[in-house]
């Protein structure tokens, strides 16, 4: 196949053959000749519009995804210079209310505070609890096992 800069190439040398068949026919028939020439001049131009064809076709779907991409990258930016509005909005309002805002503030640093101290307490309480648990089960386990072998013993001194 003909690489697509060749094309060109090969079209001015058609050309040239051609007005050269005219200019001095080879054996007399020039119409032949000319004839023929035309034909691959044709055959060629035809190469070179399916090149372009094929080329416009692979790069089309690159050029699509392109333009999707950079309309999702508009639309990112759009959203974060809204977001960027309302916090600058919603920071304006809270120093407008800081005034009064202060003692709720340390209201609820107060009450959070609380709050962790009781998760805690419960947390430790629940340690205990399972920590109890687990010393129970395992003091039945060893009267269980005391009880297995006491149990053994008896039987090997009956029989």
């Amino acid at each position: 196949m003909l690489f697509s800069q060749d094309l060109p190439l090969f079209r001015t040398v058609i050309k040239l053959k051609l007005q050269e068949l005219r200019v001095h026919p080879i054996g007399g028939s020039s119409g032949a000749a000319a004839a023929k020439a035309q034909q691959l001049l044709r055959l060629l131009q035809q190469q070179q519009q399916q090149q372009q064809q094929q080329q416009q076709q692979r790069w089309l779907p690159a050029a699509a995804a392109g333009a999707a991409a950079c309309g999702a990258a508009a639309a990112a930016a759009q959203q974060q210079q809204q977001q960027q509005q309302q916090q600058q909005q919603q920071q304006r309002g809270t120093l407008e209310s800081s005034r009064g805002g202060a003692e709720s503030r340390n209201k609820q640093q107060q009450q959070q505070q609380e709050q962790q101290q009781y998760q805690q307490q419960q947390q430790q309480q629940q340690q205990q609890q399972q920590q109890q648990q687990q010393q129970q089960e395992d003091q039945q386990q060893e009267q269980q096992h005391l009880l297995l072998v006491g149990c053994f013993v008896f039987l090997l001194l009956i029989y």
